[in-house]
C-alpha cells in the first residue's frame, strides 16, 4: 500500500520529481530518462514514484505542461494593456514562441525529440497539455471582454490555430528560414482573426 501524503506533501513531491526530470531531460533527453534515476534525484523511492504517475510518458507530458505553465506565468503580467490590439498581442506571442522554439529545434536535438514526442502522443494525453493553453486563452478572453475590446473569442478555434502553428514548427526544417517567421506571423494573424471577433467602436 502506498504512503498517504498530505495535499501539501503531494504538491511538493510532484514539483521535486518534475524538477528532477527536467534536469535529467536536459542532460540526456526523454528517451533515456530513467524512472529509478528520477526518483533517486527527487529523494523518493522507486515505488513512491508510482503514487504520482503510472508511467514515464505521463510524467514527460506533465513536465512539458509544468514548463509551459512557468512560461505562461511570466507572460500574464503583460495581459493588462493587451486589449489595445488583441489579435496583434496573441499573434506576437505565438511568433515569439515559434522563433525561440525554432532556434532550439535547430540547435538542440532534445527539443526536436520533445516536439516529436508531443506530436506522437495519443490525443487523450496531449489534450492535457493543450488544456493549459486553453486556460490561458480563457483568461485573455475574459480580460478583453471585460475591457470592451472584443465581442467574443472561440477558444477551440484559437487553440486550433496554436496546434496548427506547432505542426508547422515541427516541420520547420523543411521551410526556408528566411521566410519562416513571416509565414508564421501571417498564418497566425489570419487564423486568429477568424476566431476573435473585435468590438466595433
Amino acid at each position: 500500500m502506498g504512503k498517504a501524503y498530505t495535499s501539501d506533501e503531494r504538491s511538493d513531491i510532484r514539483v521535486r520529481i518534475m524538477e528532477a526530470a527536467l534536469e535529467l531531460y536536459h542532460e540526456s533527453g526523454a528517451k533515456t530518462l530513467n524512472i529509478r534515476e528520477i526518483a533517486a534525484k527527487a529523494g523518493i523511492s522507486l515505488g513512491g514514484f508510482y503514487n504520482f504517475w503510472p508511467d514515464k510518458d505521463s510524467l514527460v507530458l506533465d513536465v512539458m505542461k509544468y514548463r509551459a505553465s512557468q512560461k505562461l506565468d511570466r507572460i500574464r503580467p503583460q495581459i493588462p494593456g493587451s486589449e489595445k490590439d488583441p489579435v496583434g498581442f496573441l499573434s506576437s506571442l505565438i511568433c515569439s514562441w515559434c522563433a525561440d522554439m525554432k532556434n532550439k529545434l535547430d540547435t538542440k536535438p532534445l527539443y526536436r525529440e520533445g516536439m516529436d514526442f508531443l506530436q506522437s502522443s495519443p490525443p487523450d494525453k496531449s489534450s492535457r497539455f493543450l488544456s493549459l493553453y486553453a486556460d490561458f486563452l480563457e483568461d485573455l478572453r475574459d480580460h478583453w471582454i471585460k475591457e470592451n475590446a472584443i465581442e467574443s473569442m472561440d477558444i477551440t478555434g484559437v487553440t486550433g490555430v496554436v496546434v496548427s502553428v506547432s505542426i508547422l514548427l515541427s516541420n520547420s526544417e523543411k521551410i526556408d528560414s528566411s521566410c519562416f517567421e513571416d509565414l508564421i506571423r501571417t498564418f497566425a494573424s489570419a487564423g486568429l482573426k477568424q476566431y476573435i471577433k473585435a468590438k466595433e467602436h
